[in-house]
This record gives C-alpha cells, structure tokens and sequence, in this order.
C-alpha cells in the first residue's frame, strides 16, 4: 500500500521538513525545505514550512534534549518491565518524573534478565514543540530522538552489506555528527557532537580529530556495558565519505564500512543536509523506536486506531449487505464473521476499560510512593541543613506511617542540644518537635550530652 510520511526534523541549527511516499520496498524520499533557525524558535519557522499534503506526521528531536540510562531487570515480561521502568525513573533521572516523558526498549534479554534503554525528555520541551506544530493543524504520530531515526535507517541499510554488529555508526552531518551504537537491531548507546561536516573539513588534522571523536565513543560505550565491543564501523551521511573510509579505520583500529544516503528528489541548492535520520523514521516499524510524545497524545492515536478499526469493520459489514439476493448464503456468512470481529472488539474495549482501571490504581499506588519518598527527602535536607557542627548525627530512623523521625546524636552541652532543638522547633517544618532525653556522659574527650528528638509530620 502506497503511503506518505512527513517527517520534521528539528536540529541545533534548522528545522527540515521532508516527504517519503511509497511502499517499504520501493520508497521515494523528496526533500521539501530546510529553514536555518538563526536564534529564532522552532515556531517562528513553521510558518513556512507547509506541507503540500502532511500525511502522517512523525517527529525528530535532537539526541541533546533526551537523557539515556542503560538499566537491568529482573524480568522478560513487558508489563512487569513497564511497571519497573516508572518506577525507576525517579531515581535515574535528574528531574521529578512528573517533569519527564519517558519511554524503554529492550536491548538484550537472556535468563530471565532484560537489559533496557529507558529514554527521558522533558515535558516541558516536548509539550512546547506540540504546542507549535499543533497551531499549524499538524498532529504528530510520534516523538523520538534522532539516534533512533538512525537506528531505524541502520535495520533497513544493513540487509544489503556484512556489517558486523556491534557497529558505531558515524553519520556526518552538515551542523553535527550523531554517533549511534547498535546492537541485535536496537541502540545500545547514542551521542550526538556539535560539529559537522566544515569543522572535519577544516585545517589538515580535521580526519584526525575525527578518528579521536570515534575512538573516544567506542571506549565510552563499552565502559557502559562491559560486554559490548564495537566490532564494526558504519560510515555515512555527507561528505567525502568514501575518502575517509580507509583513514578512518586505521585512526580507529576497526573496519569501516560506507553506506551511502538514499537519493533525494528536488534537493535544496547548496550544502544539502543528510536525509539518513528522515528516511530511517519514514521507513520505520514503531517498534523499532522510542516514542517520547506525550502520553495524551499517545492514548489518543490508540484510541483513533481502535476508531477506524471499527469504521472497518462497518464498511465490511455495509458491503455484505448490499449484495445481490444471489450470494445470500455468502452474504449472511460473511455477516457472521464480521459481527464476531465486532463482538472481539467490543471485548477488547471492555478488557481495555478494566485494564485503564488497574493503571490508573497502580498510578495512584506510585503517586502514594513517590509522595512518601520527597517526604523522607526534603525532611532530611531540612534537618541537616538545620543542624550545626556542633551537633553530632548517630542515627536517623524515618517511619513514612505515621510520618516521623527519630533523630540520635551528640553535643558537647546540654545547651548546644537546646539550641539545635529551637532551630528545628521554630523553622516551622514540623508539626511538632519533642526531645524525648538529653543525657550527659563523661567520655575520654570531656562531657557529651546524648540526645533523642522526635520530629513529627514534616516538609510535603
């Protein structure tokens, strides 16, 4: 089935819109406008970059604004997965989950252990550039970082040489250079360098910077997942690629391989970007990448799939309807078969409901969770900052129900305990501040005072 794909491209200096058309097998990519952003934001160039027929809209955004982590799980199941994923995120991540978008992929499971790449992005970022696009009447499919735009262009590429795996991917680009490691078809490690294709080209030792920057990120790759080793490299993009293969590979001690970009019908005058990242998103599977779209967005194409499912479904059962007194039999046995589709997905939705139902008490339980482990954060961020030097921590017991610390220590005076008991009684973060004892002990230093507080209820 013939198909368009409008994919826009945001980089850290244009914005691309292009076009794919055609089947997997015979796809035509056609190049439609690259605006330069020149300090300007991504909505004041989209004003002019209006499709001719938008399509199915799918989002590239720079591997800068995504944040990855590697993590193991104990299990293959992909609910479970799902579940362990969120609540992971918020201590994996330098942010409050409900400040992210996140999104996972497998990368490698055996013995009941799964390895994943877990994706982050913030919301603000995202819900911006669905703000913009929004205004100009676009709803995208999906968001997802370049490097799985060239992981995706990598899948479909690869048939066609003897690349082993697992290959650095180096695609040169005219503003910067995206370095994507894949492994068993999925990205195992990505990063993306501010300098492009004039940067290499400059001054004579332009290659070699080149080769270090590869080198650099094998090493950094492999310290990530010791047991992954580049055993590959993948050269493309623009530039004189077939010129640099062979410097390459001896700068980095791995065969090189070129695979060129597919050809780009009505391509802009001048130095045209590459189209690796657009083709590999127009030509993609979903599952082969992570989707960063909010999560409204994304219940709502699922709901719009289940839409036209059934409008299907309809259609079918209208064409049975109208036909000729002849084909009754056919007719009325079609109609059967329809009506269990109907009937399957009507179960499906019920299942659906019951499933939304379950998410949304998990999503409560996490809420809960969450809440308790700020608590216990921002109590204990209070605390030591209201502490002096004086005053000498032994130990910090912290009951979450009811809400509470013990707090065990030392001073050098029953007064310097009065103190430190004042400071936390007045900073008001506590509903109630007890001394439950302060006992003074002689010690090879002089006097100590020990001392127990209990600290009630506490910062939210």
């Amino acid at each position: 089935m013939t198909a368009r794909r409008t994919i826009l491209e945001v980089t850290s200096s244009s914005v691309r819109l292009l076009t794919i058309e055609g089947t997997p097998r015979d796809p035509r990519l056609r190049q439609v406008r690259v605006e330069p952003l020149d300090g300007e934001t991504v909505a004041g160039v989209l004003d002019g970059l209006t499709p001719e027929k938008a399509g199915t809209l799918l989002i590239a955004i720079p591997r800068d604004h995504a944040l990855t982590r590697l993590l193991s799980f104990p299990s293959v199941d992909s609910n479970e997965l799902s579940r362990m994923v969120e609540l992971s995120v918020g201590a994996q991540f330098p942010y409050p989950p409900d400040q992210l978008v996140t999104d996972f992929q497998v990368v490698e499971q055996h013995d009941g252990t799964s390895t994943v790449q877990v994706v982050a992005c913030r919301r603000a970022t995202v819900d911006s550039l669905v703000s913009d696009v929004a205004s100009r009447g676009w709803q995208p499919r999906l968001i997802t970082p370049a490097s799985w735009g060239i992981g995706a262009w990598f899948r479909r590429a690869s048939g066609a040489s003897d690349v082993r795996e697992p290959a650095m991917i180096v695609h040169l680009d005219t503003a910067q250079t995206d370095l994507v490691l894949m492994s068993r078809g999925r990205v195992a490690f990505s990063r993306s360098v501010r300098r492009g294709l004039a940067e290499w080209q400059a001054g004579c030792d332009g290659l070699e910077r080149l080769g270090h920057e590869v080198r650099r990120h094998c090493l950094a790759s492999t310290n990530g997942w010791p047991s992954l080793e580049v055993a590959s490299v993948v050269l493309t993009g623009v530039g004189p690629l077939e010129q640099w293969a062979e410097a390459l590979a001896r700068r980095v001690g791995k065969p090189v391989t070129v695979i060129p970009p597919p050809d780009v019908e009505d391509a802009p005058d001048g130095a045209a970007p590459s189209p690796i990242v657009a083709w590999g998103l127009g030509m993609a599977q979903e599952e082969w990448v992570v989707n960063v779209a909010p999560t409204e967005l994304r219940r709502l194409h699922r709901r719009q799939q289940h839409l036209r499912q059934a409008i299907v479904t309809a259609a079918l059962a209208c064409v049975v309807l109208g036909l000729g007194a002849g084909v009754v039999w056919a007719a009325a046995h079609r109609q059967g078969q329809i009506m269990a589709q109907t009937a399957a997905v009507m179960r499906e939705w019920e299942r659906a409901g019951g499933s939304l139902q379950h998410a949304q008490h998990e999503w409560h339980r996490l809420e809960r969770l969450l809440a308790d482990r700020r608590w216990s954060h921002a109590m204990l961020v209070e605390l030591f900052r209201l502490t002096p030097s004086t005053v000498t921590f032994e130990s910090v017991t912290v009951e979450r129900d009811p809400r509470q610390a013990v707090v065990r220590g030392s001073a050098s005076t029953t007064a310097q305990v009065l103190e430190h008991l004042r400071l936390l009684d007045e900073s008001g973060k506590w509903t109630q501040v007890m001394l439950r004892h302060a006992t003074p002990r002689r010690t090879a230093a002089g006097i100590q005072t020990d001392f127990e507080i209990l600290l009630i209820g506490g910062p939210s």
